[in-house]
């Protein structure tokens, strides 16, 4: 597998639930090793009317990132249409920042913390939903989902079978972090994205879901739907049980969806 470093990627959109390390990991990952255009708008959870704007222009201005914080933490805020419609008025009047909705890839981050995150008919729906970060036909925009916080990616981007790890909350897999394995972001380099997608192989390959993976990766399934679903189906059957996750993140979706991370032969 290797990183297509010189891929236009057009104009994507990324929809975090938190304001600070979601929002740290993409600036990292798409300005310093993709060198693409990152406009940052965010605010304290609640108060969308405070926005912060940092855009950075660099030489690839045919590749441009929106990273937005949603309008709270809450997952059953992800779509709310409304607040990502004053958002982008925000950049257009405020900014002079012109964005292309209609033609822009569109990514929603969230954790599925157990305690934070647990409206299950909602997280179901969404993952109906948000099934395709290009769709022209339905809503379009990808689901991403951590379990149970984004800091299992951050492992990933280091740490041999991250999925072995189990924690309930956030909070858990944090501390880990901070007092055991050490990672941070800002240490993340091409490798490390590799590595995660490894991880991320590794996971669909332990829950038997390869085969639906490389329906998508051969090109015979074009949404990333059932991948999800069975994603969140195992991770739901493995709480029931130890009463903790399996640390593991979809955000390497995003990556292979975009073609810059590619596999052997692609």
């Amino acid at each position: 597998m290797k990183l297509l470093k010189d891929k236009i990627l057009g104009q994507v959109i990324i929809v975090t639930e938190g304001e600070k390390d979601e929002i740290e990991l993409f600036e990292k990952i798409f300005e310093d090793i993709f060198n693409c255009e990152v406009v940052e708008l965010t605010h304290r959870d609640g108060q969308e009317s405070n926005f912060v704007c940092k855009i950075c222009k660099i030489k690839n201005e045919n590749s441009k990132i929106l990273l937005l914080n949603a309008r709270h933490s809450n997952i059953k805020y992800a779509d709310d249409i409304d607040f990502l419609n004053r958002a982008y008025s925000e950049l257009i009047e405020n900014y002079s920042y012109d964005i292309d909705i209609e033609n822009s890839k569109i990514f929603f981050v969230f954790d599925r913390d157990c305690k934070s995150n647990n409206n299950s008919i909602i997280i179901c729906n969404l993952i109906e939903k948000f099934k395709d970060p290009y769709d022209i036909n339905d809503t379009p925009g990808l689901l991403i989902l951590n379990y149970p916080s984004i800091e299992s990616y951050i492992l990933s981007t280091k740490i041999d079978k991250t999925f072995a790890l189990k924690f309930e909350l956030g909070k858990d897999i944090k501390k880990y972090n901070k007092y055991h394995s050490r990672v941070k972001i800002c240490d993340i380099d091409d490798n490390c994205l590799l590595h995660a997608y490894e991880e991320f192989c590794d996971y669909i390959l332990n829950i038997g879901a390869i085969s639906e993976w490389n329906k998508i990766t051969q090109n015979i399934a074009y949404t990333y739907q059932n991948i999800n679903k069975m994603i969140y189906n195992k991770q739901e059957d493995f709480f029931k049980i130890e009463k903790k996750y399996q640390a593991f993140s979809s955000v390497s979706m995003i990556f292979y969806s975009l073609g810059i991370i590619t596999e052997d032969g692609k």
